[in-house]
């Protein structure tokens, strides 16, 4: 079978990874070099953590308000589709296959980087856990009952933390470099052809749209996070910025502070700092300064190693986008979980580009637009 990828972010590259083991074909178009758009991520693995990705509660509702407050997250543009999309589903919640589906989601993607990183770690995974940080008492204890409500639960305790009203330490929380995880996938994915081109379309029948030329495939999956807006899906882009530092003092474990919307994580070498959840489908890097300055609360900066950025492709209710429509698979909508679910979706979407699974409960409760696709809709 001759399938092609669309995207070369993390679902992407998981996706070409399950393929090539099952020998397919496997030919992956990314504009900007093989994990461009995701390794600006702070390489957090926290699958259990979904509540995280819900925007269209209440609490999260609630948050976002805060966080426009603190300067954490702006709001700059906002897709009229997306936003009668979350309108409609303020509040509701999914049904109860959705969650065990997303629980089998997590699991498998657990166990997998687990394995990978026993064959060989390559890409310094480990299990350090996760500290969030408040500056509020009232907001550290309704981000504990949150905890409480979610059916995928979490193995969490509270810790004292100076000069902050208190903490969450999430014990099963995994981490990973991005940077050195995308080099490990660049060499699993040795035998797939890689394609340095923008697509402008796909459409149904299997067909990949590059300016004037189009190019024939059994089957195309979309994995190409923000770009899926294009098939008339509700995917919001939320801006997220990422650099390498060198530093001299750092938290021991990967800590975040969440008024302040900056990730610090510690590797061998450098230190991983990452901030921003901005509605933002722009290019601007006008406020990722704004988060490298704030990270010096928990961080020295002695020195950039480099920068990046990416667009979290995210859902209004959180969950995933699954689906197949004619010979077309579509995997996208992570949001901030995107590294966390990656091993799963790329699972995924490869069963049903090789017909072994027809769809998944709830994930294909959007249908895409594939006439706006052929043309290379807005994106």
């Amino acid at each position: 079978m001759d399938v092609a990828i669309v995207g070369g972010g993390i679902v992407g590259l998981f996706t070409g990874y399950h393929l090539l083991r099952e020998g397919a074909s496997v030919t992956i178009f990314e504009k900007a070099g093989l994990g461009h758009g995701s390794v600006h991520a702070a390489g957090l693995l926290e699958p259990f953590r979904i509540w995280y990705n819900r925007l269209n509660t209440l609490s999260n509702i609630k948050k976002m308000l805060r966080f426009l407050r603190t300067g954490a997250t702006a709001v700059r543009s906002v897709d009229p589709y997306w936003l009668a999309t979350f309108i409609r589903t303020l509040g509701k919640e999914p049904p109860s296959e959705a969650w065990d589906f997303m629980r089998s989601v997590a699991s498998y993607s657990w166990e997998m980087y687990r394995a990978m990183a026993e064959e060989k770690n390559d890409f310094e995974y480990g299990v350090p856990g996760f500290i969030e940080l408040y500056r509020s008492e009232r907001d550290l204890e309704a981000a504990l009952a949150e905890i409480k409500r979610t059916p995928l639960g979490g193995d969490v305790e509270t810790v004292e933390w100076r000069g902050y009203a208190g903490a969450i330490r999430y014990n099963d929380v995994a981490v990973l470099s991005t940077e050195r995880f995308i080099e490990r996938m660049r060499r699993e994915l040795a035998g797939a052809r890689v394609v340095a081109a923008e697509v402008t379309g796909v459409d149904a029948s299997g067909r990949v749209f590059v300016g004037g030329k189009e190019y024939r495939y059994d089957v195309v999956v979309v994995a190409a996070g923000v770009w899926s807006r294009r098939l008339g899906l509700p995917v919001a882009p939320f801006k997220g910025f990422g650099w390498r530092v060198k530093s001299a003092s750092r938290p021991q474990t990967p800590t975040f502070d969440v008024d302040g919307g900056y990730i610090v994580v510690p590797f061998s070498e450098w230190t991983k700092v990452t901030g921003g959840f901005d509605l933002d489908g722009g290019p601007s890097e006008d406020r990722a300064a704004l988060f490298l300055e704030r990270a010096r609360n928990l961080t020295d900066v002695l020195d950039v190693v480099d920068f990046a950025k990416g667009y979290r492709p995210c859902t209004p209710d959180g969950f995933p986008i699954l689906l197949r429509d004619g010979d077309v698979v579509v995997a996208t909508g992570n949001c901030r979980l995107g590294w966390s679910y990656g091993p799963a979706m790329g699972k995924h979407a490869a069963d049903l580009a090789l017909g072994r699974a027809k769809s998944f409960p709830y994930m294909d409760r959007y249908r895409p637009n594939m006439a706006n696709a052929r043309k290379g809709g807005a994106d």
